[in-house]
């Protein structure tokens, strides 16, 4: 498995090279004031390695994915980020206009749920915006995934759901255009089905230079069984 995305973090010591970070909830019982973590890795190959760095543990909360909902591979609502942008990462090198906004109403009408939605605007950039990494988002092989999530949009089609493999290359890259473009919520299904490889990815592409915003929020990838 190669990841292919270098770290564009700017603000981060490992800008460029190909760390990420990895995010890992647990919880303590109450009751209990302390804990052992501990980091190891699986059987790799002889040529293998992994190696780890600026391990910090810190207070989080845990989101918790809507009824009704199975066999879940991730939920985020963006109410419990620690740091960044909750799975995805920096999909290119350059400045970036994607944030968490936050709820202040009446003034503000860009999110979609709760406090906190991610949004993006006005980059000045054609391509992948934000995407997961195997490290923030692990998807199996020959898999079938249904992946919704709700998202306000003020262009049609400007943006684009896509998901691919690092290793399958460009021929991998499957696309789902976001159409509505007035503003209006709106809820995405996708049924995607990966191939071969073990480092299938999911995120937000800009489709040109002009304009644009886009807000998304609850982010659900359940796993058919």
């Amino acid at each position: 498995m190669t990841v292919l995305l270098p770290n564009y973090t700017d603000q981060s010591s490992k800008y460029k090279s190909r760390w990420h970070r990895i995010k890992v909830l647990f919880d303590v019982p109450a009751g209990v004031d302390s804990a052992v973590v501990t980091l190891s890795a699986g059987t790799g190959s002889k040529e293998s390695s992994v190696k780890f760095d600026d391990v910090r543990v810190v207070k989080s909360g845990r989101s918790t994915a809507p009824r009704g909902a199975k066999n879940v591979v991730l939920f985020e609502d963006f109410e419990n980020v620690d740091e960044g942008w909750g799975p995805f990462m920096y999909g290119w090198q350059g400045p970036m206009n994607t944030h968490l906004s936050e709820t202040n109403l009446p003034y503000t009408d860009d999110t979609i749920d709760g406090e906190f939605s991610l949004k993006t605007r006005s980059e000045n950039h054609k391509g992948i915006i934000y995407r997961t990494v195997p490290a923030t988002l692990e998807l199996k092989p020959k898999t079938e995934y249904r992946i919704s999530f709700d998202y306000l949009s003020d262009t049609p089609d400007r943006y684009t759901f896509i998901a691919g493999s690092d290793d399958a290359g460009q021929e991998s890259v499957v696309k789902h255009d976001l159409t509505e473009g007035t503003w209006k919520r709106t809820k995405k299904t996708i049924t995607l089905t990966t191939g071969n490889q073990s480092d299938w990815f999911i995120g937000i592409h800009k489709n040109s230079k002009e304009k644009g915003t886009l807000v998304i929020d609850n982010v659900l990838i359940e796993e058919h069984k």
